[in-house]
């Protein structure tokens, strides 16, 4: 689950992960990293979430679409 930027391109144009992009590590209180990294994990999954529902809704809709022509096609 680390290497999230090579994975799911979907994150990517959303909000652009700023591991990607800092080369440098910025001197930050450990403490405020980790908060700062659960908000951004929390906020990404709900996202993930989001995405997800409404691709297996398309998808279901698509197979609805299949499913009644292939049932047209039968009789």
């Amino acid at each position: 689950m680390r290497n999230r930027c090579a994975r799911s391109p979907a994150l990517q144009h959303r909000r652009p992960l700023a591991a990607c992009h800092i080369s440098r590590p910025i001197p930050v209180p450990k403490r405020s990293i980790v908060r700062a990294h659960e908000a951004y994990v929390r906020a990404a999954i709900r996202w993930l979430a989001f995405v997800n529902q409404s691709v297996i809704r398309q998808h279901a809709a698509r197979h609805a679409a299949t499913q009644t022509r292939v049932d047209h096609n039968r009789k």
